[in-house]
């Protein structure tokens, strides 16, 4: 009995981090926005809308401003991509934390829509382009891609 167990227990061991790794969203999750109405926080958030040159994309910017004064040379700036997922996973704790610290400015850019990932924008923003394709699409779901130096231009 105890020679099955050890072989039974190293299999679920190195099954379990590889299910882990292999878990994803659904693509149609929406986004926890369960934070950004939080006023017990060490951080405040508002928001920005932006449209794509085109037309085409519709970004929403949160930014995580701390409650203390800025310094001389004001605030260091984190940014992240994929806003709708970051802002869902910012935890109270984090927040207060980062603003007990030389707390920084947070700017997560994401997209106007109630789900945690928008799929084919992302897709767009996020992929080079390739100077020889006249048209560039994702081999997994045919939408355009390559336009991250376009998205880049937008920030700026």
């Amino acid at each position: 009995m105890r020679t099955m167990i050890v072989p039974l227990a190293l299999l679920l061991a190195l099954a379990l981090p590889v299910q882990a790794a292999q878990a994803r969203p659904a693509p149609d999750q929406p986004m926890d926005t369960s934070l950004l109405q939080r006023k017990d926080l060490k951080y405040s958030f508002s928001s920005l809308l932006l449209d794509s040159a085109d037309g085409q994309r519709h970004y929403q910017l949160w930014i995580g401003r701390p409650a203390s004064a800025p310094p001389k040379d004001g605030y260091p700036v984190v940014w992240m991509l994929d806003g709708n997922a970051a802002m869902g996973a910012l935890d109270p704790q984090l927040l207060n934390t980062l603003a007990d610290g030389k707390a920084p400015l947070l700017v997560a850019i994401g997209y106007q829509t109630p789900l945690r990932i928008e799929r084919n924008a992302r897709t767009y923003d996020y992929t080079p382009s390739r100077p020889s394709a006249a048209r560039q699409t994702d081999p997994l779901t045919e939408q355009p891609s390559g336009g991250a130096d376009v998205f880049l231009d937008l920030l700026r």
